[in-house]
């Protein structure tokens, strides 16, 4: 096998890895960010960023 061909299958291999890994790790610091939020401002601002992170994990 050419050392071109091992990149090319390390690229796909890379690509797979992160297509599957990627979307859970962003779900779980959605959840995270979530449970964190806190109204510190406004209440229309909190409401509007609780409604974004939750359109995020919907």
């Amino acid at each position: 096998q050419s050392i071109k061909d091992m990149f090319d299958f390390f690229k796909s291999f890379e690509k797979a890895l992160k297509k599957i890994f990627s979307n859970s790790n962003k779900e779980c610091i959605t959840a995270q960010q979530l449970m964190n939020l806190k109204q510190t401002k406004l209440a229309s601002a909190y409401i509007v960023r609780f409604k974004q992170l939750l359109a995020q994990l919907s």
